[in-house]
């Protein structure tokens, strides 16, 4: 780390995450906890970057405690209320070891706009190759969604879940690894991308086309039982629109999981913690989980994109 990044670090980490961890061994309440970690710190930054020097940063953020083996993990609220920790998983062993094939090269992914817009040009343009490329890199971020789905244990193999930004289904092809049986909805801007998920027997139930930005409006109240979003919201401009709209989808005790560049969540890019508190603050909502910084796509040969991270976020859904 540079001196300014350890700079930083030593300031941020007692108040935005110090605070928390020190929370949940005392007798505080859960509520309080649940907020110490999703709440954005005084000083965070909202000014939203433009989507191309969103899509030009390397991720960051900061780590609190680690386990016995030196891994990084992150606390987590269960929905009976006790703590437990989910540790990150290990780096995913190199495509070249296991494939024999060097990392594939998509350097669209860097200089695409961070909006719908460029989500639809890019994707479009990419479904074909999507997995492949994808493949290559070490891509752990479907997996671990699935993985903490299980180990906050609110989920049942029948859930009806909905994959929100679900591309050619790699999510979706993760929850059904970890035994997930139950309908899977998906929604994507890019139909190219689902074109590709359509052709995967047994994935989804139903798909549809849309924006994320304008708030789901073609799904139904108390729909499902968990939503997910996953390698998505560095695209989604409008978090009110979007969160809002998970959340209204979503049963109450509900579970909503979604991974997102820890960069741009530490600082409240785009107002994505903002809006998160709000919804906490509203009693729509409450966070459960907020992980650690980890690998994203490690793989990758442009380094910038290697060097991104990213934390794996939950809430769950309060009654109205």
């Amino acid at each position: 780390l540079c001196p300014s990044s350890m700079m930083w670090l030593r300031s941020t980490v007692p108040r935005c995450l110090g605070h928390s961890c020190a929370l949940a061994s005392s007798s505080a309440p859960v509520s309080l906890f649940r907020a110490a970690l999703c709440r954005p710190a005084s000083g965070v930054g909202t000014k939203p970057t433009s989507g191309a020097e969103s899509g030009a940063e390397s991720g960051g953020g900061v780590t609190s405690g680690r386990s016995g083996s030196n891994q990084p993990t992150s606390t987590s609220i269960t929905p009976n209320g006790s703590s437990s920790t989910i540790p990150p998983r290990r780096r995913l062993q190199g495509y070249t070891a296991c494939h024999g094939k060097n990392p594939l090269a998509v350097p669209e992914l860097g200089t695409s706009p961070k909006t719908a817009a460029g989500a639809r040009e890019l994707y479009d343009k990419w479904a074909v190759s999507y997995d492949e490329a994808l493949e290559s890199w070490g891509y752990p971020a479907p997996a671990r969604v699935a993985e903490t789905l299980k180990q906050l244990g609110a989920v049942t193999q029948s859930s009806a879940i909905v994959d929100l930004g679900c591309g050619t289904g790699m999510s979706s092809e993760a929850l059904r690894g970890h035994g997930f049986r139950g309908p899977i909805t998906g929604v994507d801007i890019s139909a190219a991308s689902l074109d590709i998920a359509k052709g995967k027997p047994g994935l989804y139930s139903a798909l549809h086309q849309g924006n994320l930005d304008r708030g789901l409006p073609f799904l139904e109240d108390d729909e499902f039982d968990v939503a997910i979003s996953v390698g998505v919201l560095s695209y989604v401009e409008n978090f009110d629109h979007f969160l809002s709209g998970a959340a209204r989808t979503c049963k109450p005790g509900g579970l909503i999981c979604v991974t997102h560049r820890a960069e741009l969540w530490d600082r409240d890019d785009r107002g994505v913690r903002t809006a998160a508190v709000a919804l906490e603050e509203a009693r729509v909502w409450e966070c459960v989980h907020v992980g650690e910084p980890e690998a994203y796509m490690p793989n990758n040969p442009d380094p910038i994109e290697a060097a991104k991270t990213i934390r794996v976020l939950c809430w769950s859904v309060l009654p109205q």
